[in-house]
């Protein structure tokens, strides 16, 4: 037994030390996990945007959080059947994915009239995945009902839970009514709200393996002997469409008469990540040409800027002055036109610290343009580190007591001047990430060779609790003969 577990928790080890040597990305896309929007199409040479057949768009860089394009994007709109990626959302988190959905007899029958699929009966029972494939792929309403009556109990109380979640993602002129986005004057929203909506979808790594799925079938089942083919309706994503986009990974489409043509798009290239919401268009094919226009102009007129190496120099420099450290919240990543390649860099200091600890704010600018600024704090962690390890010292005075800014600016991490000798290089901090990173997972893997050992002393322990159950039943057997 103790072979058995060494030799397994060797192997633990090794797989562990492969993956910090090529770390997983945890999330499934969607870049930043703060979802942060940052808007900087004020600057002078920000590209020109496309002309668009739609109404309503918004285009957004999801790493950097950057708001490229917008077009009405705070105009209130109808959804249509994006609406049902919201609806997954919420499935999704309240529920289990082999949970069985029956369909009830307002779930196939209380649709206006076209908004039936009519494979789907009163009485069938589908698991909540396979309903989530038919509402992402085929678009079907009755799985959306069907989610919506399993999930909350009617129709009504979903689509609170529907608004309430759009509230906790920072939709402010969106109202749901119902699962699935057929036509109602009281379910509206906005492209800028649907692209809240989105990107928070595709943070959920089990939407976007549904959503980037192009085919799906389901076994035969008893209201239906031929089962369910189910193929994905973006056709940007269809390699045999006119209008297969390369990069276009999930997405959705929508329409009834009164919201006309919706569509929502996530695509990556090269580590660029764009979201895209088009709304109202006239008719399938300018939605998709909007779209196409949308993202040929994000991915063609930007580049990537890289702050994160500049700022960790930055603030290395303060720290060494400062008796508190600080640290930066927020991603230094920036997505700006072909060409931008140099920021400045500029501590703006508060005269007291905030209750959470803000003692300031880094803004960063192109020439005399502010482009954004990002929180700088007390660094907790680094402070009770420097406690434990430091014997009390006289406090030394530095920048922290002399209330100067400190300003400074970078053409590329190479030819950043280090704030001193002593701030790590690039490969040493990736080296103390990689080797916390590797700590935590030969932790986890020690707790999980304990849960087996565990589990395996639990087994035994019924064993034995069974063998001496019978061995007592043939005892008193033995005995009363």
């Amino acid at each position: 037994m103790k072979k058995q577990f060494a030799a397994t928790f060797k192997i633990l080890v090794v797989i562990l030390l492969i993956l910090a040597m090529f770390p997983v990305r945890i999330l499934a896309v969607g870049g930043s996990a703060s979802r942060r929007e940052v808007s900087l199409r004020y600057l002078s040479n920000w590209p020109s945007g496309p002309e668009l057949n739609s109404r309503s768009a918004i285009l957004i860089e999801m790493n950097s959080g950057e708001i490229l394009f917008a077009k009405n994007e705070d105009e209130k709109r109808y959804p249509a059947s994006i609406t049902k990626v919201m609806t997954a959302l919420l499935a999704i988190e309240n529920c289990k994915m082999d949970e069985k959905v029956t369909f009830s007899h307002a779930a196939v029958t209380d649709l206006e009239e076209g908004g039936y699929n009519g494979y789907y009966k009163e009485g069938e029972e589908l698991t909540v995945e396979q309903c989530l494939y038919g509402l992402l792929l085929e678009s079907v309403n009755e799985c959306g009902y069907a989610l919506a009556e399993h999930i909350a109990g009617s129709v009504p109380a979903f689509a609170e839970m529907m608004n309430a979640r759009a509230e906790q993602l920072g939709c402010t002129k969106t109202h749901f009514n119902n699962p699935h986005g057929l036509n109602d004057e009281n379910h509206y929203t906005t492209a800028h709200d649907m692209a809240k909506i989105f990107w928070a979808c595709l943070q959920n790594e089990k939407f976007y393996e549904i959503d980037s799925t192009l085919t799906y079938k389901i076994d035969p089942t008893e209201k239906n002997p031929e089962g369910f083919s189910m193929k994905m309706h973006h056709k940007m994503m269809q390699s045999g469409s006119d209008y297969y986009y390369e990069g276009v990974k999930a997405g959705k489409t929508g329409y009834t008469s009164i919201a006309k043509n919706t569509l929502l798009t996530y695509a990556e290239k090269d580590g660029v990540e764009l979201l895209c919401v088009v709304m109202k268009g006239d008719g399938g094919g300018a939605v998709y040409s909007d779209t196409k226009a949308l993202l040929n102009y994000g991915f063609k007129n930007f580049s990537m800027v890289d702050m994160t190496e500049n700022v960790t120099n930055f603030i290395a420099g303060l720290n060494l002055a400062n008796s508190m450290p600080v640290k930066v919240v927020g991603s230094s990543l920036f997505y700006l036109p072909n060409g931008v390649d140099s920021l400045v860099l500029k501590l703006d200091k508060k005269g007291a610290f905030d209750e959470d600890g803000t003692i300031g704010n880094l803004i960063f600018s192109f020439g005399d343009e502010k482009l954004t600024a990002l929180p700088v704090v007390i660094d907790e962690e680094a402070l009770r580190e420097r406690e434990a390890t430091k014997p009390a010292e006289t406090e030394t005075a530095g920048e922290g007591e002399s209330g100067e800014s400190k300003e400074g600016t970078t053409k590329s991490p190479d030819e950043t001047e280090p704030a001193s000798e002593s701030i790590p290089s690039r490969e040493e901090s990736k080296g103390g990430g990689l080797r916390k990173v590797l700590l935590i997972l030969v932790a986890a893997a020690v707790v999980a060779v304990a849960a087996l050992v565990v589990i395996k002393r639990v087994k035994a322990n019924k064993i034995r609790a069974q063998k001496r159950k019978e061995i007592l039943e043939r005892f008193r057997n033995n005995k009363s003969q």
